[in-house]
Order: structure tokens, then C-alpha cells, then sequence
């Protein structure tokens, strides 16, 4: 039905006096009206705002936050829906081996870590939908629903709604660093700089982060050659001092990446001095990027209450936003540690806090 476009299909012009029965407005997103008709009163009904899906538990982004909380909403009946996002599992998808999550003595797969904990989710009732939140207009008095739209045009309404949207690693951009994530390219050395046990490795970056991991590397590799971009490192005094009290650590000033070499693996880099214009090959088999991570909280920003690097803040121990029903786990809110252990234990969290939000609620 698409209203009324041709002038022989309209219903005759009412006599004055009559009764209007209906008249069909097809404007998306509009709200029902509806009136106590009396004489000469027009009315119109959206069929499509009829449909809208009311939902007691919305979670919005996968990986092991996101599907962590799925599997205790599922439990506690909570009837989650979860839409991944652009990216599903989130930053794990990209890992090759995953070593330091507990309950594989001997590994696992990124992409199938993630792909087990989605049916573990499903197991118990978690509704999983491919999908992204594209807007979303969240209550702030705690009594009406929070409105989100999927995929620009189809738009549900949610009591409760848990963020794990994550952090995306910001990398330099260049074709061969990106052709050889999880072949010997990481952004986290926490998590990868087990498997260069012994071995040469390079990492860019120069504040706190790039640092404790030069620092964390140099307890493991060989040889950690850091490369910093500018003629001093934005990092702390602490941490410079760290970093140049290990021997085996290699800080070049003014040094930038111009390619990584390899085909299939990491074999290598050509850097430059920026002062100099000097090239030169060095040989490595780990690369590490160390510029620091965007949380992916464009969408919400002007409704929740984020820190000045776009990280969601949550009150005290919780994962509580400033909405009321609103919860944040995972990368999204925590920029300290981003382990995907970390980031599944808030994903707990914010199950149990919408749990006793709703039970709240109810009393």
C-alpha cells in the first residue's frame, strides 16, 4: 500500500458532516494517533509503527563483551536480541591465535572463539542478528523505551541496552601493514608478544602505551627496536626512564615506517629518518603498532557521558551510564587493560546490572 497516487483510486470527497473513516499517511517513523472521531474529524494510522519491535534486552556489538552479556541475559530470561555490527567478534576475528583466554590449554583461533561463543549465546535463546545501529535516541527519565534504528530504517524500542561496540586499533595506514595483520602485524602486544618469544621485533609509538609495551616485549624478544616519529616520546617520565633502562630496546627518534616487508609474514622493515631522508631495511618477524585505539562511540556521542578520548563512562564498579537502563562493557569503556578476558567479565556485568534494573522496575 503506498497511499493514494492515482486521483480515480480516492475514496469520494466526504459530504459535509460525515464521518472521515481513514486516511492512509505513509511518513516513516511516525507515531499512531488516534481520536475520538466525531464530525469532520480526519484520522490516519501508521501500519509500519504498528509493527515496531519492543525488545527487553538490546545489545548492541558482539565480541566476548557483547556475547558474554548475551549468554547471561539469555540465562536470566532476558530474551536478549544482540546485532553485531559491521565487524562480527569484534577485533578477535583478526587474531589468528588466542593463548592468554582461559579454558584453551592449548589456544584457539580468534574467528573461532568467537564463533563458539555465539552459539554458546544462541544455546540459551540469544536472538543474534547481523546488522548496525545507525542512530539511536535513548530515554533519559528511565520510564519510556530507548528507540534505536538498525541499518538506517528499521527501528526498535529496548528497556534495557548494553554497549560493546569496542575499540578499533588505529594502525598507520599503509597497503602492506594491513595486508599482514595476523601474519606477524599486531596492535597488542599483550596479546601477540608471546609468539615472538626470542626473536627480533619492532614496535611504533611513542606515549604510555607504545612504552609498557616496549617494556612488556623486552621481557620476552630479543630485541625491541622502537621507532618514535617525533624527536621525543609524548609517554611520562616514568616510562621513558623504563624504557631506556632496558639494553636489548632500540629507540630511534624521528624514525617512520615506510613499509613492512614480507608476502605472506612479517620479514622485515624499511624505515626513514625524517631529518635525514636516510632509508634503511631492518630485519624483524614482529611488528607491533602502538598509536593508541578509537573507541567506536561516534554514534552515541551528545547522550552518554564520555571522557575526553571518546571512552563511555560508567559509574564506579558498575557498568551504569548516565541513562538510566543504558550499560557499557568491554573495549567501549575500559581503556586500561582491553584483554578479551577483561572485556567478557563486563560483559557480565552489564547482564546482572540490567537484570536488577528491570527487577527495579518491576517492584
Amino acid at each position: 500500500m503506498s497511499g493514494w497516487q492515482d486521483s480515480n483510486l480516492r475514496p469520494p470527497r466526504p459530504k459535509r458532516g460525515a464521518i472521515t473513516g481513514l486516511r492512509y499517511t505513509p511518513k516513516t517513523g511516525a507515531n499512531i494517533k488516534l481520536f475520538i472521531l466525531t464530525t469532520n474529524t480526519n484520522f490516519y494510522i501508521n501500519f509500519e509503527t504498528m509493527s515496531l519491535e519492543k525488545i527487553k534486552t538490546l545489545i548492541i556489538g558482539s565480541g566476548p563483551a557483547g556475547y558474554t552479556a548475551a549468554i547471561y541475559a539469555s540465562r536470566a530470561d532476558l530474551k536478549p536480541v544482540l546485532y553485531t555490527g559491521m565487524e562480527p567478534g569484534g577485533q578477535l576475528t583478526t587474531t589468528t591465535d588466542v593463548d592468554n583466554f582461559p579454558g584453551y590449554p592449548n589456544g584457539i583461533d580468534g574467528p573461532k572463539m568467537m564463533e563458539e561463543l555465539k552459539a554458546q549465546a544462541e544455546r540459551f535463546g540469544t536472538d543474534v542478528r547481523i546488522g548496525e545501529a545507525t542512530k539511536v535516541k535513548f530515554s533519559k527519565n528511565g520510564n519510556d523505551l530507548h528507540e534505536i534504528t538498525i541499518d538506517h530504517d528499521k527501528v526498535l524500542q529496548a528497556e534495557t541496552v548494553i554497549i560493546s561496540t569496542g575499540a578499533s586499533a588505529k594502525y598507520l595506514g599503509l597497503e602492506s601493514e594491513q595486508r599482514l595483520i595476523g601474519g606477524g602485524v599486531s596492535a597488542c602486544a599483550v596479546c601477540d608478544g608471546f609468539f615472538y618469544k626470542g626473536q627480533e621485533v619492532a614496535i611504533v609509538g611513542g606515549g604510555d602505551t607504545a612504552a609498557e609495551e616496549a617494556t612488556y616485549l623486552s621481557n620476552i624478544c630479543s630485541k625491541v627496536t622502537m621507532l618514535v616519529r617525533k624527536g621525543e616520546m609524548r609517554a611520562s617520565k616514568a616510562m621513558q626512564h623504563r624504557v631506556n633502562s632496558k639494553a636489548n630496546i632500540d629507540l630511534r627518534y624521528n624514525t617512520e615506517v615506510v613499509e613492512v616487508l614480507g608476502d605472506n609474514v612479517v620479514e622485515g622493515l624499511k624505515i626513514v629518518n625524517n631529518k635525514t631522508q636516510e632509508i634503511e631495511d631492518i630485519n624483524i618477524t614482529g611488528f607491533f603498532v602502538a598509536i593508541g585505539h578509537k573507541p567506536n562511540t561516534d554514534l552515541f556521542q551528545g547522550q552518554l557521558d564520555m571522557d575526553e578520548t571518546g571512552y563511555i563512562k560508567t559509574n564506579g564498579k558498575t557498568t551504569k551510564t548516565n541513562i538510566p537502563g543504558v550499560f557499557a562493557s568491554g573495549d567501549v569503556q575500559d581503556k586500561e587493560y582491553r584483554q578479551a578476558v577483561t572485556a567478557a567479565g563486563t560483559g557480565c556485568m552489564a547482564a546482572l546490572d540490567a537484570e536488577r534494573y528491570l527487577a527495579s522496575r518491576a517492584d
